[in-house]
């Protein structure tokens, strides 16, 4: 790989990281502005066994809004 070609996949690779940085501080704020305007929130033991599930290829059990 020449230094130019390590140089380009490396800007090219921090501009993609900015991206994604970008989009979950973005998806983040719109999520702390619904929990606060509608107040439903999961708690963190269900919202960790419905991932557990999903993992495992389970049925996924409804989550408790509280």
């Amino acid at each position: 790989m020449t230094t130019h070609a390590f140089m380009v996949e490396a800007i090219k690779r921090a501009t993609e990281q900015q991206s994604m940085r970008h989009s979950f501080i973005k998806d983040a704020i719109e999520s702390r502005k619904s929990t606060i305007k509608t107040g439903k929130v999961i708690q963190l033991g269900d919202a960790f066994e419905r991932l557990r599930s999903q993992i495992t290829s389970k049925k996924t059990p409804k989550v408790k809004q509280g």
